[in-house]
Formats: structure tokens, C-alpha cells, sequence
């Protein structure tokens, strides 16, 4: 869990074939793929059009919520995937991932 972190991954249909987005808030990963849950606020498009490399974004106050809620280790179910060809968040940070945190009390 992080509070936040810039992004960048591959996007072939962006100029240079990659993503970069600096600050990324609320961010939860949920698998060692890079897939995450973290607030977004590049955009107010939720429920209307696919707009993921394939994280879950959320509004920013929703991520916050969910990030002061859960914890390291909260199970995550994943109910369908994304069927726009969106595989990973590819969120990966400059030398890797941060190390676990132990869970935080509430």
C-alpha cells in the first residue's frame, strides 16, 4: 500500500508507446503483477467507457476511503476480467516493488 506513485507502463496507442502518470494516489496492490486499486483523478469517466491499462480505478475520495479501511494481506476477489484486452496496471516502480508492510491496525 502506498499513499502515492508515479505510473508508467507500455500504451501502443499513446505517442513514444508508453503511459506515464505522475502521483498516482491511494494506491492498494493487490497481486505481485502490479494490479492495484488507486484513486484516479485524470478522469470522471467510472461506469461509462473502459479507460484502464487494467487496474481498478476508483475516485480519488473512494480509493482514500478503501486505503484507510483495508490493510496489507485483506483478501481481494477478482469477480470478471477486463474483456478490452487490459491484462496489468503495470504499475511496477523504478527497482521494484515496496516491501510488505505489516498490518495496520485500526
Amino acid at each position: 500500500m502506498r499513499a502515492s506513485q508515479d505510473l508508467t507502463g507500455p500504451d501502443p496507442d499513446l505517442p513514444g508507446g508508453a503511459y506515464y502518470q505522475p502521483d498516482v494516489p491511494w494506491i492498494m496492490y493487490f497481486d505481485n503483477a502490479g494490479d492495484a486499486i488507486h484513486g484516479v483523478y485524470w478522469h470522471n469517466n467510472f461506469g461509462i467507457r473502459p479507460s484502464s491499462h487494467g487496474c481498478v480505478g476508483a475516485p480519488v475520495w473512494a480509493a482514500k476511503w478503501l486505503y484507510d479501511w483495508g490493510y496489507v494481506g485483506l483478501p481481494v476477489w477478482i469477480h470478471e476480467q477486463a474483456t478490452d484486452g487490459a491484462d496489468a496496471c503495470h504499475g511496477r516502480p523504478p527497482g521494484g516493488y515496496p516491501p510488505q508492510s505489516p498490518r495496520r491496525s485500526r
